[in-house]
């Protein structure tokens, strides 16, 4: 019985044994997060007080990104990317332009340095500033 439990625990672990999976980044990773942002007007006027922004990548990862904004009407467009200067752009249900992510110069809820975005979206012929920062995971600096 000993013998054919040891023989039983031998097979088990040559058919358990199986390759690394291959890990890859999307082309659009330094731009994808999720981001907490608040809304202006071109006067500088707060419109909405910190919403939540979606930046990923899309299923062609062709160098071009989705901007899922839930603050101005919860709609997501797809966004050309410059993934050398960290800037994007689109003109689809809205216009986004200027679109930029900044690495660690905005700080969140509780001081944690985190990345940055910006970004004018036209809505019905206004245009509004959208800017904020990184989520960065912890419950504390939720809003």
């Amino acid at each position: 019985m000993k013998r054919l439990v040891i023989i039983f625990m031998f097979i088990v672990s040559l058919v358990s044994c199986t390759e690394d999976a291959e890990v890859w980044n999307s082309s659009t990773v330094d731009l994808a997060g999720q981001w907490w942002i608040q809304t202006y007007d071109t006067n500088g006027q707060l419109v909405e007080d910190y919403g939540n922004v979606l930046t990923y990548n899309t299923a062609a990862d062709d160098g071009s990104m989705w901007v899922n904004l839930s603050n101005l009407g919860s709609f997501g467009q797809i966004t050309e990317v410059s993934t050398q200067d960290l800037t994007f752009a689109g003109e689809d249900v809205y216009v986004i332009s200027g679109g930029k992510v900044l690495f660690d110069v905005a700080k969140s809820k509780t001081g944690i340095v985190t990345d940055s975005i910006f970004m004018t979206v036209e809505k019905d012929g206004i245009d509004y500033v959208l800017r904020g920062h990184k989520k960065t995971g912890f419950p504390e600096d939720e809003y």
